[in-house]
């Protein structure tokens, strides 16, 4: 479920409020978490290797981080890690996205209807 993911929404007051105490590890791992969460539209595998793949942690102290940044920010949901605010986040995403899609066939299906505006438009210019 990749769709448009082009950005998320980064609040910057929210994230420096919630994070001030990380240490730089873990901030990184944090981010690299959260850009693969909105990246693939889906929560995060509940499995610490693959945590540690996605966030490119190889020595002890970055797979710390990375488990510490899971324990504080993530819930378990079965097999998976999830974010409220990344869920709904993804939900809002999704749902503008819909309804600009939604908007735009409908504008076709008008113009189809009235026939062509830039056909009439190079008809008169003609």
């Amino acid at each position: 479920m990749a769709e448009n993911n082009q950005w998320y929404p980064f609040y910057t007051g929210d994230y420096a409020r919630d994070t001030a105490h990380l240490s730089l590890l873990e901030h990184g791992a944090y981010r690299l978490l959260l850009d693969h969460y909105y990246a693939t539209g889906s929560a995060l595998p509940n499995d610490p290797e693959k945590l540690y793949r996605i966030c490119r942690a190889r020595t002890p102290n970055e797979r710390k981080s990375v488990l510490s940044a899971v324990n504080e920010f993530f819930h378990q949901d079965g097999t998976l890690l999830r974010s409220t605010r990344c869920d709904r986040e993804i939900a809002k995403r999704l749902n503008i996205s819909k309804t600009r899609s939604a908007n735009a066939m409908q504008k076709q299906s008008k113009g189809s209807a009235n026939g062509s505006t830039k056909d009439s438009t190079k008809e008169v210019l003609d």
